[in-house]
């Protein structure tokens, strides 16, 4: 830029085209502006970021919460339905095959007179123990048999009163859909009340129905728990055969 200069005769032009070129700085005011147009694009900046991290952190917080909310839900269905629909529904189905005018239910070698006999010998049958009780309740037993529930073994025992009849099922777990071992709920499937609970490997569910249709599910329920702890282990084949050796004596 000197070199240049130095062509031009007139110090007075020299002089100003140094003070305009020497110094490569922007206008004050301009520069002051521009500055403060970039401070505050970086102050905007900074809580876009915070929020922006916040945001992510509720929505992560959110997908835990529905999460745990789903397993909460879970667990608690499967604790009021502790036995699977295909299970239930193949003992409706056998509760309408045996529940009906005229069939005994009653089979060979199946003490019918005692409770305690009975439950033994089916116990020793299903290899889990059976729910066996006079209930009570104007039910009057009609016989006690092993039936097959979804192709399995169970015990079944039969109940009837004023037109309606009632089913006690037990069956081992294993052979069941879906158990929740604890659970303890109810339901209602073409019109039958069903109550039932798991307990330590066994199944067991009362199955009520009436064709006029006025048996209630809650008063199954209520029965079903009155009984709950009727459970008769299997029979000690040597204990049994000592009794039944005494007795016949």
């Amino acid at each position: 830029m000197g070199a240049t200069l130095d062509q031009f005769e007139a110090p007075e032009l020299k002089a100003a085209v140094r003070r305009l070129y020497g110094s490569e700085r922007s206008p004050a005011g301009l520069r002051q502006r521009v500055e403060s147009i970039l401070q505050a694009d970086r102050a905007s900046a900074r809580p876009m970021r915070i929020y922006g991290a916040v945001a992510l952190q509720w929505a992560a917080a959110a997908v835990i919460l529905i999460g745990l909310t789903g397993l909460v839900l879970r667990a608690s269905y499967e604790r009021t339905h502790p036995v699977g629909g295909q299970t239930l529904l193949a003992m409706v189905h056998t509760h309408d095959f045996c529940c009906r005018a005229g069939n005994a239910h009653r089979r060979p070698g199946i003490p019918q007179n005692d409770f305690a006999l009975m439950g033994q010998v089916l116990a020793s049958k299903i290899k889990e123990p059976v729910l066996a009780s006079e209930i009570g309740d104007g039910w009057k037993f009609v016989g006690a048999a092993t039936c097959p529930v979804d192709g399995k073994l169970s015990a079944h025992l039969v109940y009837f009163r004023n037109g309606q009849w009632l089913s006690i099922f037990s069956i081992p777990a294993s052979s069941c859909e879906r158990v929740r071992d604890g659970g303890f709920g109810g339901e209602r499937i073409n019109d039958h009340m069903i109550a039932g609970f798991a307990h330590t490997g066994g199944v067991y569910c009362m199955i009520g129905s009436c064709p006029q249709k006025n048996l209630k599910l809650d008063e199954i329920e209520r029965l079903l728990k009155k009984h709950q702890g009727d459970l008769v282990q299997p029979r000690q084949e040597t204990a049994f055969a000592m009794a039944e050796l005494l007795r016949n004596r």
